[in-house]
């Protein structure tokens, strides 16, 4: 039986709910700078210390691709739950490039940077949220709710225009205060040539999300038409 427009509705408002509470929480812990641990030295994402140091540390904070990629599914997740078919505006670009986003998001931090530096004290449930609920609960809502049709080959370019955005600000920012958000992403560190052959993986990796979900999309479109 297919979901119902107030079905969806609620899966969508439970998408927003838990997106916003992963970033309004890390952005609480971010604006008050409670770390796990005493700060005892100078890092990209804590070194700026009491009220004045504020905006540095919501400047830091939004310089995350995790960041990114959560603020776009609650802005498509809210558009979604007050309209479940909604597809005005950017809103066919901008749903499946959440959707790729938060997935790259959820894998490559969970296989690449937790095993590294994993999260300590409260930042520890923020992260759970941001990295592993936020990821799954998007990919299921799209998977049970749609909208449907709207990932096809012709539109990928489309897709990368955020992401593309974010590696040009990480570039230019972090080429100035000489720090990176991620390691994988330091040009310094590894070189024009390494920092080439990072991104361009990064770039396949998402090409190869959005031929899983191509597939995945034209299914559901099928099995909803038979249902209905």
């Amino acid at each position: 039986m297919p979901l119902t427009t107030q079905d969806k509705t609620n899966w969508y408002k439970a998408l927003a709910f838990f997106a916003c509470l992963g970033v309004g929480g890390s952005l609480i812990l971010n604006i008050f700078n409670v770390g796990p641990v005493p700060i005892t030295d100078s890092t990209l994402f804590q070194n700026h210390f009491g009220v004045k140091g504020t905006l540095p540390r919501v400047i830091d904070f939004l310089s995350y691709f995790t960041i990114w990629s959560n603020i776009l599914v609650i802005y498509v997740s809210i558009r979604l739950a007050k309209n479940p078919l909604d597809k005005r505006g950017k809103m066919p670009i901008l749903i499946p490039t959440s959707l790729v986003m938060i997935t790259i998001t959820g894998i490559l931090y969970n296989v690449l940077i937790a095993p590294v530096t994993p999260p300590k004290g409260l930042n520890i449930a923020t992260s759970i949220v941001q990295h592993g609920i936020t990821p799954v609960l998007t990919l299921l809502v799209w998977f049970k709710c749609g909208p449907r049709g709207l990932i096809n080959l012709r539109k990928i370019p489309h897709f990368y225009i955020i992401p593309i955005t974010f590696l040009l600000y990480t570039l230019i920012r972090s080429s100035i205060i000489k720090q990176w958000p991620y390691a994988f992403l330091d040009e310094a560190s590894l070189g024009w040539t390494k920092w080439l052959i990072t991104v361009a993986m990064i770039i396949i990796f998402g090409l190869v999300i959005i031929g899983i979900l191509i597939p995945i999309d034209r299914l559901q479109s099928k099995r909803n038409a038979v249902k209905s």
